[in-house]
């Protein structure tokens, strides 16, 4: 009679075993390395294809090594331009801040996109800093409010609810920095769909602008009167780029939003979460302009 010999299976110590796959780990990652340095110009071209055209890059900052943490073999012409961040805000020079640019809902976030992956976040104070850019550029100062109001909630023992009463602390403390400030724009994002917040303009998409008056607040009309005007202006550039004036009060609404400080004092929001910062970027260089158009209509100059 034959014997039937079993085969021995061979079993793997189990720090053998994450040796091998700590091993494949390193392999899959050397080798998604290699596809990136391979198609490196891809991405570059991705990069440039956007609304800024700001920022330039040079042979002294290696974009591809700070994200991808390689160098590629293939070298960038010192003009080519990418967008990354938008450093230019820290340069300016603040004397006399005409407007006050804040965000009562600060940690607010614009759509995640591909670049989001590399921990870039763009929040709605961020969108704050690049108006600030272009006004700056259209020759009027502004201030980014960039105090936490989560911070200031919490050394006032103020809950989260009460975030209006935290951004007020931060604006009057603006307001007794900068006596030459007029204007107070607390910026926020919509939670309306996307089709509501996007404009489609040239085959290229803009974030809409949607102008919020207090109706609570007992002097109200002095402050629609702002967003009108506003309004009005954004129109003559685009219509589409407005969703218009709404006042809010009653159920539902905190019906003030700090309004009653200041007649110039306006909520605007500005796109929705489902909209990019590139998208947002092409409405605020028209906004910039509207800005100096209104400062122009009231101060003539």
């Amino acid at each position: 009679m034959k014997r039937f010999i079993t085969k021995k299976r061979i079993k793997l110590p189990k720090y053998k075993i994450l040796l091998l796959k700590s091993i494949f780990i390193l392999l899959s990652f050397l080798f998604l390395n290699y596809l990136l340095n391979k198609n490196i110009n891809l991405i570059y071209n991705i990069l440039n294809y956007n609304s800024f055209n700001i920022i330039k890059y040079h042979q002294s900052f290696n974009l591809t090594k700070y994200i991808f943490g390689f160098t590629p073999k293939t070298p960038i012409e010192d003009n080519q331009e990418v967008t990354l961040t938008i450093p230019k805000y820290e340069k300016l020079e603040i004397k006399k801040p005409l407007i006050y640019l804040y965000n009562t809902y600060q940690t607010s976030k614009y759509h995640t996109n591909y670049f989001n992956t590399y921990t870039i976040s763009w929040t709605i104070t961020e969108a704050c800093k690049i108006l600030q850019d272009y006004l700056y550029q259209e020759n009027i100062e502004s201030y980014v409010e960039l105090n936490s109001v989560v911070k200031t909630l919490n050394n006032n023992n103020l809950a989260y609810t009460s975030s209006y009463k935290g951004s007020r602390i931060l604006l009057e403390q603006a307001k007794n920095t900068y006596n030459s400030l007029a204007y107070f724009f607390d910026i926020e994002i919509s939670d309306a769909k996307r089709e509501v917040t996007t404009a489609i303009i040239d085959q290229e998409n803009y974030a809409k602008i949607l102008f919020v008056v207090g109706g609570a607040n007992p002097n109200y009309l002095e402050n629609k009167k702002l967003a009108d005007s506003l309004n009005d202006l954004l129109k003559k550039h685009n219509e589409s780029l407005t969703r218009g004036v709404e006042v809010r009060s009653g159920p539902g609404y905190e019906g003030i939003y700090n309004q009653d400080f200041n007649p110039q004092a306006l909520q605007i929001y500005l796109g929705g979460f489902n909209n990019t910062i590139d998208e947002v970027n092409r409405t605020l260089k028209i906004f910039a302009l509207v800005l100096k158009e209104y400062k122009e209509s009231i101060n003539g100059n």
